[in-house]
């Protein structure tokens, strides 16, 4: 016997997660949904940028060294200081760009 649970309560308590940096929502760009992911057990994904190509909708982090040179650039140069939670980068994967070179 499975247990029923309400859409909404699922939501509410996504977005409690989401508070928390538990899980991470990313927006989906060509719709008005939204893609959850767990952050891991380091929430390692609040300190970096996600890539999304627009074609396949793979993900891929931008977990790079530079990352923390690219923050404290913003900050020292710009006075903005960088937060990576849920940002998403969209754009064409490598794969994807082969596939259409191909064609």
């Amino acid at each position: 016997m499975g247990i029923k649970v309400n859409t909404t309560t699922v939501y509410r308590y996504l977005d409690k997660l989401c508070a928390e940096h538990v899980v991470i929502k990313y927006p989906d760009l060509n719709s008005d949904k939204a893609v959850f992911q767990f952050a891991g057990e380091e929430k390692k994904c609040t300190d970096h940028l996600h890539l999304k190509c627009i074609r396949c909708g793979n993900v891929v982090h931008l977990d790079c060294d530079f990352m923390g040179e690219l923050k404290e650039h913003l900050f020292r140069d710009h006075g903005f200081r960088l937060q990576c939670s849920g940002d998403m980068l969209h754009g064409i994967c490598k794969d994807c760009e082969n596939k259409s070179d191909q064609l």
